[in-house]
C-alpha cells in the first residue's frame, strides 16, 4: 500500500540537498525500528555536511542506549524549540499518527517541507508534505535502508549506519520470526552482516540484557495472566502499584505481549496498561489467524494486521478490560478468520 503523495528515491534527495537544517524525529517511547532508522539516516546526512539533530519527545530506552555511544540522539526540551522551527526539513520515521510526536508537533506543524517515512498506513496523510510509505515492509528501516542504498550508489555502509538498520529490522521482525518477515528483509540482514554486522552481538544486547527490574515486572504480569474463549485470547494488566514494586517504568514493558502471544494454543494478546491521567494503553499481537489492528481502530487506534495498538482517554483498567472483552467477542465467537 502506499499514499496518494508518497514520493521517490530521487525527490527525497532534491529535498534533502535544498535543505540547510534537518530534523529526525520519532514517536513517543521510541522502538528499536524508529531508533535505528533515525540514526542511520543521521549518520548518512552529517556525512554530507547537513546540519541534522535527531530530537525525540522521549528518552532512548536503555535497551538501546549502545547505539547512542556518540549522544547523538537528544530529548526535547524548551530550549530546543528556537533550533526546531528553524529546521529546513523536518523527517518523521515510523510514525502512523503525527499526535504520537507529542508536544513537538506545534513546532513544526506548520513547516513548508516534512516527510514521513514508514510502514504503517498514515492515519492523516495530509499533515504532511510529502510520505514515503510502503506497509509491505518489514520495518521503517528497511525503507530507510533501500534509499541508502540508492543514495550511496549500491555501496557497503559503515557499521555507524549498518549496526543501527539492523536493530531496525530485527525488533520489527521479531528476529525474523514475525509474519512481515520477507524474503528481502534476509537480503537486507546479509548485506548488512557484509558490511560488518555482527548478529550475535546485537542479538545481546537487545534480547540478552534484561535488567532486572523488567524480570521482577514479568514475574508479576505471568502469574496474572487471564485467559478467555477456550485460552485463544490471553490479556494482563500493567498499573501503577506493579510498577512501583518492581521499581519499573514504561520502558521495561517492551516485549511483554508478544512474550504473552508465544503461550500454546493463543492467538491473540493484550497489554492493558495504565497511564498517567486516567488514560489506558492498549498493545495487541496475533500470531497471524486473526486480525488485530481493526480491533485498535475500534479505540481509535491503529498498526499492522497482526500487531496494533491504541490510547483510551479517560477509562480506568476495569472498563478497558470490559470494552477488549466485548471487542473480542467478534473475533472468537463471530466469522474473523483473515486466511
Amino acid at each position: 500500500m502506499k499514499t496518494s503523495n508518497n514520493i521517490s528515491q530521487a525527490i527525497l534527495d532534491r529535498q534533502i540537498l535544498e535543505a540547510s537544517t534537518i530534523l529526525l524525529t520519532s514517536h513517543i517511547n521510541p522502538d528499536g525500528d524508529g531508533i535505528g532508522s533515525e540514526l542511520a539516516l543521521y549518520y548518512h546526512l552529517s556525512e554530507m555536511g547537513k546540519d541534522c539533530r535527531i530530537i525525540n519527545t522521549s528518552k532512548t530506552p536503555e535497551v538501546y542506549s549502545f547505539l547512542n555511544e556518540n549522544k547523538v540522539i537528544e530529548t526535547y526540551s524548551v530550549d530546543h524549540d528556537e533550533w526546531i522551527k528553524k529546521a529546513a526539513l523536518v523527517i518523521i520515521l515510523d510514525i502512523g499518527d503525527i499526535s504520537r510526536i507529542g508536544e513537538m508537533r506545534n513546532l513544526f506543524s506548520n513547516k513548508s517541507i516534512s516527510i514521513c517515512i514508514d510502514h504503517h498506513p498514515a492515519r492523516d496523510e495530509k499533515v504532511y508534505t510529502y510520505t514515503m510509505i510502503n506497509t509491505e515492509e518489514p520495518s521503517t528501516g528497511s525503507i530507510v535502508y533501500k534509499y541508502l542504498i540508492h543514495a550511496r550508489n549500491n555501496k557497503k555502509l559503515p557499521l555507524n549506519i549498518a549496526v543501527p538498520l539492523y536493530v531496525a529490522l530485527i525488533t520489527d521482525t521479531g528476529s525474523f520470526r514475525y509474519s512481515n518477515t520477507n524474503s528481502e528483509a534476509h537480503h537486507m540482514a546479509a548485506h548488512l552482516i557484509e558490511s560488518g554486522v555482527k548478529p550475535n552481538e546485537i542479538q545481546n544486547y537487545v534480547y540478552e540484557s534484561r535488567p532486572m527490574v523488567q524480570v521482577k515486572l514479568l514475574g508479576k504480569i505471568i502469574d496474572g495472566l487471564q485467559f478467555q474463549f477456550e485460552k485463544q485470547f490471553v490479556w494482563f494488566i500493567v498499573n501503577s502499584k506493579m510498577m512501583s514494586e518492581c521499581g519499573a517504568s514504561h520502558k521495561d514493558i517492551d516485549g511483554f505481549t508478544d512474550f504473552a502471544r508465544t503461550i500454546q494454543g493463543v492467538e491473540i494478546s493484550c497489554m492493558i496498561l495504565e497511564l498517567p491521567d486516567n488514560n489506558i494503553r492498549l498493545n495487541f499481537r496475533s500470531k497471524g489467524k486473526y486480525s488485530v489492528n481493526d480491533i485498535a481502530g475500534k479505540f481509535k487506534g491503529g498498526g499492522h494486521p497482526f500487531a496494533a495498538g491504541a490510547v483510551i482517554e479517560n477509562c480506568d483498567v476495569t472498563d478497558a478490560e470490559n470494552l477488549v472483552l466485548e471487542e473480542m467477542k467478534s473475533k472468537f465467537c463471530g466469522s474473523s478468520d483473515v486466511n
